[in-house]
């Protein structure tokens, strides 16, 4: 038999949903790397997943890979050979050092050079031969967010590894993983008892895993577990709200998926819909029940790893834990309700935001002033300022209620429940909640004027005091989110189209720690590493959108006062791609900026000119600066760089009819400062010099 299906399992203690989901794609993308490295040719290759299992299977995997020759370069031809055309000892002892005699060596050219190579003929691998190593690298190369050390193994893994299960067809494959060896066994459910399960091949393991209620293939588990939640809130009489992001996690909670609807009274349906629903979903992973026009029913689904049988005592454990957390719920709801959020905002006096930087409360004052001056730019009217700056006073007041404190997951939720509880206007309200907006990449974005001016500008104090005293995110490490702060600046500007200038908000933050007393460092040092942060999550942005990299690139070199026009820049030149327009600027721009990159700064003195093609580019690039002063009222990008393509016929006359490097330093320099003042019109709009060409 010259190929066999492979399928290695390693069993593990119930993993974290994000670390199933983080080994899945390591394995997907690495398996097929390392049987290429050696010539092992395969079909399909499958990595399923449950909390207590990681499963590659490889269908048709050759049982032998292919033989291979590699050639290593040794000491060049007159080092190897003495004037007699001997080898020299530098030959020979290169030969022995690669297991072979110095007659084995051959010449070979190699740039300007001839050198001595040694062959190393390396037999065709069998599968049989390799397959535990390769096995055994693939799990000690698995990285997970958190990871630590189990027990007395040196190894490194999310949680403990429990059994190895490695078959090659028929065989076993003896993988050893420190104290590990594997063999044939899995194991079953851990609700019927983890029992053992002898496995005989692939085919086996497929049907003894099915046998025992697994699903093994997450895919799969997803449409089951989906299908049970709709069929139980149905029985329920009602339609399950199902949290995508909740289904992802249990998915990868529950291996043998059983669902199961229970109910609560009624009396917690008059909470606020927000309180109930988190309780369910962040907590327990239940599944909310509504009725057709979205409201919640007195009901939710569970999905279990016990068998159908147990599903009345199941049912009645779940019940008895939410009613106790309904319970505490309805008691904070009611105890918060007799004091305002006003009243509160004194109270984050007491609770710090950072160590260097002061209370939420301190926060709070700044935010609000700095939402004053966002309102400004934006031409907000006086009343939508107002409200804006009240939103930002009350933003965290719900840091000090008992519900945020026993449900952190619905501050801002609860502060626009309570703003609306105590009469405050719904807009205003919303504003509360929306100031935590984004909270991811692609989540939704404040809808109201007064939820984008203190959304920006509590991201913007933020980052500028966190910049300010050296908190500067490096590698994996962002304990406060900057990276999200960051991204939610842009997401938020660019979705509104703001035209904001970011260079006097950061500076009035500043002012404000100032103010405070905080040790901060100078403006302008904490706008500059704040104006490197915001590009790189606008370079992001600008993949997501399709941008080609150098695109990106060439656009980010200009300064960071309007990310709107930054986007639109980028949008257009990606558009222009491999057009004549945008050929004849980079042509254009090259041959004016890689001539005049070094020179000073120089006035043109149109007295000095010798050639009409001096005047004629002069006029031409004058034409430009008029564009450019149209290009900046009306943001045409598109329009401007065809004027500048425009450009080229202009330069290429100049180039050709004149010197640049006179032996005259006076008509040198005023040939080289009229090129300069060419590349700053093209330098406005992107570095034209990072974009590759179609074709490069």
């Amino acid at each position: 038999m010259t190929e066999r299906d492979l399928l290695f399992e390693i069993g593990t203690e119930e993993l974290p949903a994000d670390a199933c989901a983080a080994a899945i794609e390591q394995l997907e993308c690495a398996a097929p790397l390392v049987f290429a490295a050696i010539g092992l040719t395969h079909g399909s290759v499958r990595v399923l997943a449950t909390p207590r299992r990681f499963v590659l299977h490889v269908e048709g995997l050759a049982a032998q890979g292919e033989a291979t020759i590699n050639e290593v370069k040794g000491p060049s031809v007159a080092a190897a050979f003495d004037a007699a055309g001997a080898f020299t000892r530098a030959a020979e002892g290169f030969a022995k050092s690669q297991g072979v005699t110095p007659a084995d060596l051959i010449k070979k050219t190699e740039g300007k050079g001839e050198y001595v190579f040694a062959l190393n003929a390396k037999p065709a691998p069998r599968a049989m031969d390799v397959l535990p190593e390769l096995l055994a690298a693939l799990v000690n190369g698995l990285e997970f967010g958190k990871s630590m050390r189990w027990g007395d193994y040196n190894m490194r893994f999310s949680r403990p590894i429990r059994w190895l299960l490695a078959l090659y067809g028929d065989d076993e494959v003896a993988v050893e993983l420190e104290m590990l060896s594997s063999g044939n066994i899995t194991r079953g459910p851990r609700a019927t008892g983890s029992q053992t399960i002898n496995i005989k091949n692939t085919a086996d393991y497929f049907k003894q895993i099915d046998k025992a209620g697994i699903v093994v293939d997450h895919a799969e588990r997803r449409g089951l577990i989906e299908a049970e939640i709709n069929a139980a809130a149905k029985l329920a009489k009602g339609v399950a709200a199902i949290n995508p992001k909740v289904l992802d996690e249990v998915v990868f909670l529950i291996e043998a998926p059983n669902a199961v609807a229970g109910t609560f009274d009624e009396e917690f349906v008059d909470l606020p819909r927000s309180v109930v629903v988190t309780a369910m979903e962040s907590h327990q992973r239940y599944f909310p029940v509504e009725d057709k026009d979205g409201r919640l029913l007195p009901a939710f689904v569970v999905v279990h790893n016990g068998a159908k049988a147990s599903a009345a005592m199941i049912r009645t454990g779940h019940e008895r834990v939410l009613r106790a957390r309904l319970a505490d719920a309805l008691f904070f709801y009611e105890e918060d309700g007799k004091t305002t959020l006003t009243a509160r905002v004194n109270d984050l006096k007491e609770i710090v935001f950072q160590e260097k930087l002061g209370t939420v409360y301190d926060k709070a004052t700044r935010v609000k002033e700095l939402t004053a001056e966002i309102s400004d730019q934006l031409n907000y009217t006086d009343d939508e300022t107002a409200g804006a700056e009240l939103a930002a006073m009350l933003a965290k007041a719900d840091l000090t209620t008992n519900m945020v404190r026993e449900f952190p997951d619905l501050q801002g939720a609860v502060g626009e429940e309570y703003a609306k509880r105590d009469g405050h206007p719904a807009v205003l309200a919303s504003a509360i909640r929306e100031h935590y907006l984004p909270k991811s990449f692609g989540d939704s974005l404040p809808a109201t004027k007064g939820g984008v001016a203190v959304s920006l500008a509590d991201k913007i104090d933020t980052l500028t005091g966190c910049f300010g005293i050296g908190l500067i995110p490096t590698g994996s490490e962002d304990p406060y989110a900057l990276r999200r702060q960051a991204q939610g600046i842009v997401s938020i500007i660019l979705d509104e189209k703001l035209g904001l200038e970011l260079e006097p908000l950061v500076a009035g933050a500043v002012f404000r720690f100032e103010r405070q007393g905080v040790k901060i460092r100078p403006a302008g040092d904490i706008f500059a590493d704040v104006e490197d942060f915001l590009k790189g999550r606008l370079k992001f942005h600008f993949t997501y959108e399709g941008f080609r990299y150098d695109i990106a690139d060439a656009v980010l070199e200009t300064e960071l006062n309007d990310l709107v026009s930054l986007e639109a820049t980028a949008r257009a030149l990606n558009g222009m791609l491999g057009s004549d327009t945008l050929n004849d600027v980079l042509t254009g721009f090259e041959r004016c900026f890689n001539l005049s990159k070094n020179a000073g700064e120089m006035f043109v003195d149109a007295t000095v000119f010798t050639d009409p093609a001096e005047g004629q580019l002069l006029s031409a690039v004058e034409q430009a600066e008029a564009d450019f002063e149209k290009y900046e009222e009306d943001g045409n990008v598109k329009d401007y760089v065809t004027a500048l393509a425009r450009l080229r016929p202009s330069i290429d006359k100049y180039f050709d009819d004149v010197l640049v490097m006179d032996k005259d330093p006076k008509v040198k320099n005023n040939r080289l400062a009229l090129l300069k003042k060419c590349a700053r019109l093209y330098l406005a709009v992107a570095d034209f010099s990072k974009i590759v060409r179609e074709g490069n």
